[in-house]
């Protein structure tokens, strides 16, 4: 398949050479068939709703007493007048009766509603408020506790006020509680002997490649070597971070390196950042290149989708249960599974363990080109017309979610080119091309990016400071953090427009033959993975 955006360049500048420069374009392979997108099915979860049974009243069965009329009597007649008489006064008498009782009742009831009661439901409408009331003071410890767990979390990164912020929380009474109080003392106390990180120039900044999962794939694949001179494998890239925790480094972001403020002198440009650590830690940088998963690791077909025959790397990035980035990867029985099969999930893990490896939740910088696509996902416009139109459109909205993702989680997005051409060996033309592409196709995806992490590490300047057309388009482009590479060790540049930072490439290669570079960050004779062809076998030996 030809690069659209290849076409004006000359292939043998850019042929690969084990000797100087690994070109991952080596062994990309065209797309063929269109992608059947694999969905996950949900399951409906229904509630049952019940009645309550409802209870008719029973009926009662009033009867009333017959009167007994028509009596007749016999013999001599009573006088009618005092037999009615003495009837009146009974009927008198009763009504008066009741009628006292009624107002008797009446008077009682009166009382009683005005009087205080002292009988022995009082205790219990008491006992029940007191209840109540130890009840609610229950739920009201249970939260600041929860507070402050979620504030020592955050004050685990060295985010001081930021766990503070947590605590404010409860509300405006929070620094009366006194669990709330004494997380701020003990907030505040460490705040106070943080150290401000002055040296800006010593921290380094390791560049990392996808790393290797299967080394017996990898190492027997037709590009074996340029894996091994230029690729870490899983293994190695787990001991060099627990190197890098147990000797006292801290995950920064680039952004927390530098910032754009007003010196001391007044001048606005780029200053060294704000970073406090405790004594003895020191600042770090890692990040990583080519987060596209090319086919030429994954694909072993040809047919432009992962498969059990690829290199044995991850094949894309995605969004595990709990919302954290994390990666399919194909076994050698072609089956996809998902977990910590390369450096986003695993230094994702790891920080989760380690807070304190971790500077205000920072992450690692992940540099993306886009001619085959991003994180994994067919994003490039060639896609389009094989996929169709919807399918298509269900591949880029997966790869902005993992951006979206990656964002939230304290991950640094940057540019790192669209096609991986030098841009140290290009003409302004093909730069602004370039350029203009990664605008296009792979800024919707993943947002603005203000950091260029410059493809084969290769800077458009040396040494001396930016100047030029070139500077100028990027520049206009919106970058202004700018990386490169240097494996002689760290080197940094503030200027008013910019700045620049080099990076040191962890490698097969730098693991074993430069290794005096690295003997400050961690034991190469410790990390080195024994499963390396015997190219660098030597290593710690």
């Amino acid at each position: 398949m030809t690069d659209k955006g290849r076409q004006p360049f000359d292939d043998s500048l850019y042929s690969y050479d084990f000797d100087s420069e690994w070109d991952v374009e080596k062994a990309l392979r065209e797309p063929q068939t269109p992608y059947q997108t694999r969905t996950e099915q949900k399951r409906e979860h229904r509630e049952e709703y019940h009645r309550i049974p409802l209870y008719a009243e029973q009926e009662e069965d009033y009867r009333r007493p017959r009167s007994k009329s028509g009596n007749k009597y016999q013999g001599r007649k009573r006088k009618p007048a005092a037999k009615s008489n003495i009837r009146g006064w009974l009927i008198l008498i009763g009504l008066g009766l009741i009628a006292l009782l009624i107002l008797v009742a009446f008077i009682w009831l009166i009382v009683a509603a005005v009087s205080p009661d002292t009988s022995e439901p009082e205790k219990e409408t008491v006992s029940t408020v007191e209840t109540a009331q130890t009840e609610e003071n229950e739920v009201s410890l249970s939260a600041t506790a929860q507070l402050v767990n979620r504030a020592d979390a955050v004050a685990a990164g060295y985010d001081y006020d930021g766990a503070i912020d947590v605590l404010r929380e409860f509300g405006a009474d929070w620094e009366n509680q006194p669990e709330l109080a004494a997380a701020r003392d003990r907030y505040l106390e460490e705040k106070d002997s943080l150290v401000f990180w002055e040296d800006t120039a010593s921290i380094p900044h390791l560049a990392f490649h996808s790393l290797i999962v299967d080394t017996d794939r990898a190492f027997r694949s037709e590009n074996a070597d340029g894996y091994n001179r230029n690729m870490v494998t899983v293994s190695e890239f787990r001991a060099i971070l627990e190197e890098l925790y147990n000797r006292g480094f801290v995950l920064v972001r680039l952004h927390d390196v530098a910032r754009y403020g007003v010196t001391e002198e007044g001048d606005e440009m780029y200053i060294p950042g704000n970073i406090y650590l405790p004594e003895g830690k020191t600042p770090l940088v890692i990040s990583q290149d080519d987060v596209n998963y090319y086919d030429y690791m994954v694909d072993g077909d040809g047919d432009g989708y992962p498969d059990g025959a690829g290199a044995g790397f991850a094949s894309r990035i995605v969004i595990d249960g709990n919302g954290y980035p994390t990666c399919e990867y194909y076994n050698t029985a072609g089956e996809c599974v998902t977990g910590e099969y390369d450096l986003v999930p695993i230094l994702e893990a790891f920080i989760r363990e380690h807070p304190d490896f971790s500077y205000k939740g920072a992450r690692a910088v992940l540099s993306i080109t886009g001619y085959q696509g991003v994180f994994g996902y067919h994003t490039s416009m060639e896609w389009e017309a094989v996929l169709g139109q919807e399918e298509y459109s269900k591949e880029i909205r997966a790869a902005q979610n993992v951006s979206k993702c990656l964002k939230e989680n304290g991950w640094e997005l940057a540019s790192h080119g669209y096609g991986h051409y030098s841009y140290s060996t290009m003409t302004l033309e093909e730069i602004a091309s370039d350029i203009k592409k990664w605008e296009n196709q792979v800024q919707p995806i993943v947002g603005d990016s203000d950091i260029m992490m410059f493809p084969y590490g290769c800077d458009i300047e040396n040494e001396d400071y930016y100047s030029g057309d070139e500077f100028d388009l990027l520049y206009d482009a919106g970058y202004r953090y700018f990386c490169s590479f240097n494996s002689a060790g760290k080197w940094v540049q503030f200027d008013d427009d910019y700045f620049r930072m080099s990076r040191i490439p962890v490698t097969g290669e730098t693991i074993c033959y430069n290794s005096d570079n690295l003997t400050a960050l961690f034991d190469t004779s410790l990390i080195f993975d024994r499963t390396r062809p015997a190219m660098i076998s030597s290593v710690g030996q």
